[in-house]
């Protein structure tokens, strides 16, 4: 007997009546539901238009992100060379006189011409822009105009990637349709000044990556980096670039926002739910944000952990060996089609005011992220919004932990807690 006699293909929206029927909905009509980053979600769904992306290796490289400012750096920095790290990021040029082992290290919080002077002086580290483009921006809401010809030097002279961070657009409060509209302002941004210059297309499609912040929304942000993967082969080939050689290179790390120091193990949770959804996402890398240092969450405990989870999630859960995991599952490519079909309606919408300097210089972006911002910081003291473990069934164990002292400086190591909903709530 075959198989299909057993299992007989059911009529095309069978179940689908089924599920009418069952739930007594009247007229076969679901109400809308909006999830908290302004998706619409179904009860069920049903298979969409695929996305056709471009084919990808699996697996993806680990970051970590080391405060080597902070004392015992180099104990951490030798953890990580022994813990299968790939890419370390650290925010002090000097200590890389220290560090003996050739190692491919991204620099952040440094400028550019910095970074250009450590890879003259430090030629046997691979050593690479961490932050690059748009964060210092971002962050002050300050423009600073690049330095066009360091930039070129940067990428031409010496070969090197340039990213292209949105990350604290989703860490200020935006949401995943903020951060990749940004994105893809940016990247527009970058290729017409460097266009005039003489860099050619096919450099620029070479050299540009996009990083990314993955949030706490597990399935929209799968769909947020099949959007981007779409959205990536759009824009280039309005420039007649074949993006089959050229695919786009995504970097995530987790959110900081919605961490808490007086909750770290529920913190592991948090981290481990971004994480899931980056890799499912299909990014090339990977940077898990540490749990908040407090008296119960020392630095080198949320480091070790930062990493392990990112092992446990190669090695055990087996997410490295399959290249697009999410491939033709409906809810995330329906999710995926309406970031998409937003995207493209924001762009439209802010294409007459100007490009990305334009729109920051005129204040028409951040505000809208500041603005979700108080939103979410009202919606949870009210607790219309959970965030467990904060809001919802906090460890009573927890609630008298020391907590980091609010500083001026920005601990970039690991939350600034006093930059978020959470210290609000604490």
């Amino acid at each position: 007997m075959k198989f299909q006699d057993l299992f007989p293909k059911p009529e095309a929206g069978s179940w689908e009546k089924a599920f009418f029927k069952e739930t007594k909905i009247v007229g076969e009509t679901v109400p809308e539901v909006r999830n908290q980053e302004g998706l619409s979600q179904s009860y069920f769904y049903t298979q969409s238009e695929p996305l056709v992306l471009d084919n990808q290796k699996a697996g993806w490289k680990i970051r970590q992100r080391i405060n080597t400012k902070k004392p015992e750096a180099l104990k951490s920095i030798e953890n990580c060379f022994n813990s299968g790290v790939n890419i370390l990021e650290i925010n002090n040029i000097p200590i890389l006189s220290e560090i003996l082992k050739p190692a491919q290290i991204g620099l952040y919080e440094v400028s550019l011409s910095q970074v250009l002077a450590a890879i003259h002086q430090f030629s046997q580290h691979q050593i690479s822009w961490a932050e690059g483009f748009l964060p210092s921006i971002l962050c002050s809401g300050i423009w600073h105009e690049p330095d066009w010809e360091q930039l070129i030097q940067y990428i031409q002279g010496f070969q090197k990637p340039l990213p292209i961070s949105v990350a604290p657009v989703r860490n200020g409060g935006g949401t995943v349709v903020d951060e990749v509209t940004t994105a893809l302002l940016a990247m527009d941004y970058i290729v017409q000044e460097l266009l005039v210059r003489n860099v050619s297309l096919h450099e620029l499609a070479n050299r540009i990556q996009l990083r990314f912040a993955t949030g706490p929304h597990i399935m929209s942000e799968i769909a947020k980096y099949r959007a981007v993967r779409f959205l990536w082969n759009k824009f280039w080939k309005g420039y007649n670039i074949d993006t089959e050689s050229i695919p786009a290179y995504l970097i995530a790390e987790t959110t900081i926002w919605n961490f808490s120091p007086a909750d770290p193990h529920t913190d592991i949770l948090r981290a481990t739910g971004a994480a899931f959804s980056s890799i499912v996402g299909t990014v090339d890398e990977l940077l898990i944000s540490p749990c908040p240092e407090s008296a119960i969450s020392p630095v080198e405990f949320g480091l070790r952990i930062a990493r392990n989870i990112q092992h446990i999630l190669k090695e055990e859960s087996y997410l490295a060996a399959t290249a697009d995991p999410s491939a033709g599952a409906h809810y995330p490519e329906t999710l995926a089609q309406q970031i998409i079909n937003q995207v493209t309606a924001k762009l439209k919408e802010l294409n007459p005011k100007g490009n990305l300097k334009t729109l920051l210089l005129h204040n028409e972006l951040t505000p809208a992220f500041a603005l979700r911002k108080q939103e979410l910081v009202k919606r949870y003291r009210e607790k219309q919004q959970s965030l467990i473990g904060v809001t919802h069934y906090l460890n009573p164990n927890s609630i008298n932990v020391d907590l980091p002292k609010v500083s001026a400086e920005r601990n970039t190591d690991f939350t600034p807690v006093s930059q978020t909903p959470i210290y609000f709530l604490l």
